[in-house]
Protein backbone atom coordinates (compact mmCIF):
# COMPACT_ATOMS: atom_id res chain seq x y z
CA UNK A 1 0.00 0.00 0.00
CA UNK A 2 1.42 3.28 -0.81
CA UNK A 3 0.33 6.84 0.21
CA UNK A 4 -2.90 7.88 -0.04
CA UNK A 5 -3.32 12.03 -1.13
CA UNK A 6 -6.72 13.32 1.34
CA UNK A 7 -7.75 16.80 0.19
CA UNK A 8 -10.64 18.62 2.52
CA UNK A 9 -12.37 21.26 0.53
CA UNK A 10 -14.30 23.08 3.25
CA UNK A 11 -16.57 26.71 2.87
CA UNK A 12 -14.95 27.92 5.22
CA UNK A 13 -12.46 27.38 8.06
CA UNK A 14 -12.60 30.48 10.38
CA UNK A 15 -16.23 30.49 11.47
CA UNK A 16 -18.99 27.96 12.72
CA UNK A 17 -18.65 24.09 13.81
CA UNK A 18 -17.21 22.90 10.73
CA UNK A 19 -13.52 24.08 11.35
CA UNK A 20 -13.74 21.60 14.80
CA UNK A 21 -15.07 19.15 13.47
CA UNK A 22 -12.31 19.00 10.52
CA UNK A 23 -9.91 19.92 12.47
CA UNK A 24 -10.75 16.56 15.14
CA UNK A 25 -10.98 14.25 11.82
CA UNK A 26 -7.48 15.65 10.49
CA UNK A 27 -6.38 14.78 13.96
CA UNK A 28 -7.46 11.51 14.46
CA UNK A 29 -5.92 10.01 10.80
CA UNK A 30 -2.68 11.46 11.74
CA UNK A 31 -3.17 9.90 14.68
CA UNK A 32 -4.18 6.71 13.50
CA UNK A 33 -2.24 5.52 10.38
CA UNK A 34 0.46 7.51 8.07
CA UNK A 35 -1.13 6.56 5.17
CA UNK A 36 -2.65 9.54 4.12
CA UNK A 37 -0.98 12.82 3.16
CA UNK A 38 -3.70 15.14 3.65
CA UNK A 39 -4.67 18.65 2.67
CA UNK A 40 -6.90 21.40 3.06
CA UNK A 41 -8.93 23.77 0.40
CA UNK A 42 -10.85 26.73 2.17
CA UNK A 43 -13.09 28.48 0.17
CA UNK A 44 -13.61 31.64 1.83
CA UNK A 45 -11.91 33.65 4.43
CA UNK A 46 -14.32 35.34 6.72
CA UNK A 47 -12.00 36.80 8.73
CA UNK A 48 -9.63 36.55 11.81
CA UNK A 49 -11.31 37.22 14.83
CA UNK A 50 -12.43 33.14 15.05
CA UNK A 51 -9.77 31.28 13.61
CA UNK A 52 -8.14 28.66 16.73
CA UNK A 53 -9.40 25.32 14.76
CA UNK A 54 -7.97 27.25 11.42
CA UNK A 55 -4.75 28.00 13.16
CA UNK A 56 -4.92 24.39 14.33
CA UNK A 57 -5.13 22.83 10.96
CA UNK A 58 -2.49 25.38 9.42
CA UNK A 59 -0.65 23.70 12.12
CA UNK A 60 -0.73 20.44 11.47
CA UNK A 61 -0.82 21.05 7.46
CA UNK A 62 1.34 23.44 7.04
CA UNK A 63 2.12 24.45 3.11
CA UNK A 64 -0.72 21.76 2.64
CA UNK A 65 -3.37 24.36 3.83
CA UNK A 66 -4.50 25.98 0.44
CA UNK A 67 -7.08 29.89 0.18
CA UNK A 68 -9.06 30.02 -2.90
CA UNK A 69 -8.89 33.69 -2.77
CA UNK A 70 -11.17 35.14 -5.40
CA UNK A 71 -11.11 32.94 -8.04
CA UNK A 72 -12.77 29.58 -6.94
CA UNK A 73 -11.65 27.89 -9.88
CA UNK A 74 -7.64 27.91 -8.35
CA UNK A 75 -9.23 25.05 -6.31
CA UNK A 76 -8.68 23.16 -9.20
CA UNK A 77 -4.94 24.53 -9.90
CA UNK A 78 -4.69 23.10 -6.79
CA UNK A 79 -6.33 19.58 -7.00
CA UNK A 80 -4.62 19.06 -10.41
CA UNK A 81 -1.00 20.10 -8.52
CA UNK A 82 -2.09 17.52 -5.99
CA UNK A 83 -3.32 15.12 -8.04
CA UNK A 84 -5.54 13.32 -4.91
CA UNK A 85 -6.88 10.19 -5.09
CA UNK A 86 -9.98 11.42 -2.70
CA UNK A 87 -11.62 14.87 -2.43
CA UNK A 88 -13.97 15.04 0.59
CA UNK A 89 -16.07 17.96 0.22
CA UNK A 90 -17.28 19.02 3.56
CA UNK A 91 -20.69 20.73 2.94
CA UNK A 92 -23.87 20.52 0.81
CA UNK A 93 -22.03 20.07 -3.25
CA UNK A 94 -24.66 22.10 -4.76
CA UNK A 95 -23.36 25.17 -2.77
CA UNK A 96 -20.00 25.21 -4.67
CA UNK A 97 -20.09 27.84 -7.64
CA UNK A 98 -21.55 26.39 -10.74
CA UNK A 99 -18.20 26.33 -12.90
CA UNK A 100 -16.29 24.60 -10.00
CA UNK A 101 -19.07 22.35 -9.69
CA UNK A 102 -19.08 21.16 -13.05
CA UNK A 103 -15.01 20.76 -13.08
CA UNK A 104 -14.80 19.06 -9.32
CA UNK A 105 -17.75 16.57 -11.07
CA UNK A 106 -15.92 15.96 -14.41
CA UNK A 107 -16.21 12.11 -15.93
CA UNK A 108 -12.41 12.72 -16.54
CA UNK A 109 -11.36 12.94 -12.89
CA UNK A 110 -8.56 10.48 -10.87
CA UNK A 111 -9.99 11.11 -7.86
CA UNK A 112 -13.01 9.79 -5.64
CA UNK A 113 -15.43 12.40 -4.30
CA UNK A 114 -16.94 12.21 -0.59
CA UNK A 115 -19.23 14.91 0.61
CA UNK A 116 -20.36 15.40 4.48
CA UNK A 117 -23.44 17.79 4.15
CA UNK A 118 -23.05 19.69 7.83
CA UNK A 119 -26.47 21.32 7.58
CA UNK A 120 -30.31 20.05 6.82
CA UNK A 121 -30.78 21.37 3.54
CA UNK A 122 -29.23 18.22 2.47
CA UNK A 123 -32.42 16.22 0.15
CA UNK A 124 -31.04 12.97 -1.35
CA UNK A 125 -34.31 12.45 -3.07
CA UNK A 126 -34.25 15.70 -4.68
Amino acid sequence: MGIYKLVYLIPSASTGGMPQFVLKRIQEILKHTDEFEIHCIELNFHGADFVVQRNQIIDLLGDRFYEAGENKMRVMDIINQINPDIVHIEDVAERLPRELATALYSNNRNYRIVETPHDNIFNPDA
